[in-house]
């Protein structure tokens, strides 16, 4: 799980996925595990009550993926077996393109 007291009432940045940025839009409190449901619920609720938290867009395993189960280490996603991180890089790619975004780019 993201250490989100990193986050919490500082200037670090949030890093986020393309994709994962869509999801938090829609979230409603349901996700693979307890655990990644209240690490994206406590995100969530960072970036709806803190106007001057931050987000660095990434294009790889982000603050959300630190707590999904499907997340193995530096290979990434494994949801889908191993083609997963590409797909998710894929994804990423798609939406930061609709939204006109880069990866590295901060968000206030």
């Amino acid at each position: 799980m993201a250490d989100l007291k990193l986050y919490a009432g500082s200037s670090t940045p949030i890093r986020l996925r393309g994709h994962t940025l869509l999801c938090l839009q829609g979230f409603r409190g349901e996700g693979y595990s307890p655990g990644f449901v209240a690490n994206m619920a406590a995100i969530h609720q960072i970036l709806r009550n803190q106007p001057e938290a931050t987000v660095q867009v990434v294009a790889s395993p982000d603050a959300v993926c630190a707590a999904c189960p499907h997340q193995q280490g530096s290979s990434g996603c494994t949801i889908n077996g191993e083609p997963s991180e590409a797909d998710m890089n894929n994804q990423d790619r798609v939406v930061l393109g609709r939204l006109g975004l880069k990866a590295g780019e901060h968000l206030a």
